[in-house]
């Protein structure tokens, strides 16, 4: 007999992160556990990896059985091998798997994952997670001159810890970083550190929220004294919780919406902040109400109407985030009932007048397209009417990455799957949505790329970052880069410099 469930649910205590999570495409799925409280959660498939990164792995069928002393799991998976051998410790676990010797920005004894960057001026701020054994660990590093020389690598997040990706930003010098840490509690904390002088020295973390309730991604932004943060859990909350004096204190959060169906939360929400005016956007994805629907008690009898309706959603707020007006629908689009209810948040960008959105749609092609609005939230009408960017490709793109120039000219990145294998792409846009170069590949070859986030530095650098996921079991995920000091019309690699980090 094979079990097939999963624990989701809200405040089930055998949870933590769900155990049916995002799984982006052409990232390796494999059972990933982690040693839950006393380290007692055993895996049958590959025991060097860690609690966080076994929730981001996307195990569709798990099941729990908890014995007197020792919670063992059973996953109703094909990668799961009779072979492998169970231990029961965390210090009999040995990792096999080796540093790939090709050229990268960071390579090291551990999966490099998901990284984060911010800019100011000519310096870059960088994070990402190591995952090794059973900890998945934030790690920092910080170029002074553009990216050109980079400072030796430090973990600032918990000895023990067991991640989440980060979020970060930057002002006046003050470096803000926030993530979900699940090393020492099952729903998972939600941590933040800064730092004062640039990266050069750090604060003690902090536990902002307790119980995260199973949050994956924060975001965070900031603007002048005020440091913002945003996050959804696992019951599709939207949070938000706001700091008055760069992030010495922090007020209590906020609701601000709940997502109808959302069963991917790989990105967090998008927010955007000019002066005193805060806009924050996420996708949600509910039944269509139209037409005929008759029900007794709570149970739907007929309805001539089977369809969804995916929709970005915003909320603004004209007091830095003290109140907030309702919601709004920015865009709507019908879609079959069968479609899978993993819709990537959009993302959002302003520039005091109007705002820039992007968003996944799907109204031509199943696979969706990376849509585009020029709005401003006070005056435009809902909903909006977007625009494809590029000619639709045969691949299913994932929300953009994107960075404003001196120009107010939109320059963004993005991955694209198919079939478990990817690509990293960039493109260019005014803000009327006309393309201003054709798309180019950052990737010389079609593999497993995830994740990209593009920079601008003060003299126009473009840097763009991603991380790969080997087929190869023995390899390390790695992290790369590729820079462009001539406005996105060529790409040279980090490889060239030969500079380990």
């Amino acid at each position: 007999m094979r079990f097939r469930t999963c624990i989701k649910g809200p405040r089930s205590k055998l949870r933590g992160p769900r155990l049916q999570p995002d799984v982006r495409p052409g990232e390796q799925p494999a059972i990933l556990p982690s040693l839950w409280k006393k380290k007692y959660l055993y895996s049958l498939a590959n025991p060097e990896a860690s609690f966080g990164e076994f929730a981001r792995c996307g195990i569709e069928t798990c099941f729990l059985i908890m014995l007197p002393s020792v919670f063992c799991l059973a996953a109703d998976s094909a990668s799961a091998s009779a072979s492998t051998k169970i231990t029961d410790s965390a210090a009999s676990v040995v990792s096999v798997k080796k540093a790939d010797s090709a050229p990268a920005f960071i390579s090291m004894a551990g999966d490099c994952r998901y990284p984060a960057v911010v800019s100011e001026g000519n310096n870059l701020h960088l994070t990402w997670v190591v995952t090794e054994g059973v900890t998945a660990s934030i790690y920092y590093r910080r170029s002074a001159d553009e990216g050109k020389d980079w400072t030796i690598s430090r973990r600032i997040s918990n000895e023990k810890s067991d991640c989440y990706p980060p979020a970060m930003a930057v002002n006046s010098g003050i470096v803000h970083v926030a993530w979900i840490d699940y090393g020492e509690t099952v729903d998972g904390e939600l941590y933040y550190s800064r730092s004062l002088d640039g990266g050069e020295t750090w604060e003690k973390n902090r536990i902002l929220i307790t119980d995260a309730n199973s949050a994956r991604y924060p975001l965070l932004a900031c603007k002048e004294q005020n440091v913002y943060l945003i996050w959804q859990d696992v019951e599709n909350k939207v949070y938000f919780k706001a700091s008055r004096d760069q992030g010495l204190t922090w007020e209590k959060e906020m609701l601000l919406g709940k997502v109808g169906k959302h069963s991917c939360y790989c990105y967090p929400p998008a927010l955007s902040c000019n002066g005193n005016e805060l806009l924050v956007v996420w996708t949600d994805f509910r039944e269509d109400k139209k037409g005929i629907n008759l029900g007794l008690d709570g149970f739907t009898l007929f309805k001539n109407n089977d369809k969804m309706v995916s929709s970005v959603v915003c909320r603004t707020s004209a007091d830095k985030g003290r109140t907030w007006n309702n919601e709004q629908v920015l865009s709507a689009t019908p879609v079959s009932k069968e479609t899978k209810e993993e819709i990537d948040n959009p993302i959002v960008l302003s520039d005091g007048s109007q705002s820039y959105l992007f968003w996944l749609d799907r109204r031509n092609i199943q696979l969706g397209e990376i849509f585009y609005a020029r709005f401003d939230p006070k005056t435009d009408k809902c909903p909006i009417t977007g625009r494809n960017l590029y000619p639709i490709e045969k691949r299913s793109p994932k929300r953009p990455s994107v960075v404003f120039d001196k120009d107010k000219h939109l320059h963004f990145t993005w991955a694209s799957y198919l079939g478990g294998e990817s690509v990293v792409s960039y493109g260019e846009i005014d803000p009327a949505g006309n393309a201003l170069k054709e798309k180019k590949e950052l990737t010389t070859s079609v593999g497993s790329y995830n994740n990209p986030i593009i920079t601008m530095t003060a003299s126009g650098f473009l840097h763009v970052f991603w991380f790969d996921a080997p087929k190869d079991k023995t390899e390390w995920s790695r992290i790369f880069l590729k820079t462009s000091k001539d406005n996105g019309a060529t790409w040279e690699d980090w490889g060239s410099q030969k500079k380990e980090m």
